[in-house]
């Protein structure tokens, strides 16, 4: 079984490799971008500019890489959590080290702990009302 730890470190270097991705779309949309400025002002029409080349293709890749960032954003976000409840933290002090509230850090937790114990229940969704 690998150690949360372990899972940590994978996670962090996948964000770093996807935060550099994102950054490299991120260039060549705003390069993108510049030269759809100068082509208007130069007075090519935008259907004439989308015609001539991938219009949407740096749209797209950005769209992409940001769909990618996020998932793998949440994988470190679970990763750390894991680590930190594995350390022996509760909710609120992992809600104060994330700077997030209680009810959230919550989530974190039982996602967490639903991922390292698949068939886990959620209690927190099961109160009791009281009532007999």
């Amino acid at each position: 079984m690998v150690e949360p730890i372990d899972r940590v470190i994978v996670d962090v270097l996948r964000y770093r490799e996807a935060m550099s991705g994102l950054i490299e779309a991120f260039r060549r949309q705003t390069s993108s971008s510049d030269e759809d400025v100068v082509l208007v002002q130069s007075g090519i029409t935008m259907a004439d500019k989308k015609r001539s080349s991938g219009f949407s293709d740096p749209s797209r890749a950005l769209t992409q890489r940001l769909e990618e960032f996020e998932a793998v954003r949440r994988d470190v976000r679970l990763a750390v959590t894991t680590a930190l409840v594995h350390e022996g933290l509760s909710a609120p002090e992992i809600g104060e080290l994330f700077g997030v509230s209680r009810q959230l850090a919550g989530r974190f937790v039982n996602d967490a702990m639903r991922t390292a114990d698949p068939g886990r229940v959620d209690l927190s969704e099961h109160r009791s009302t009281g009532a007999a």
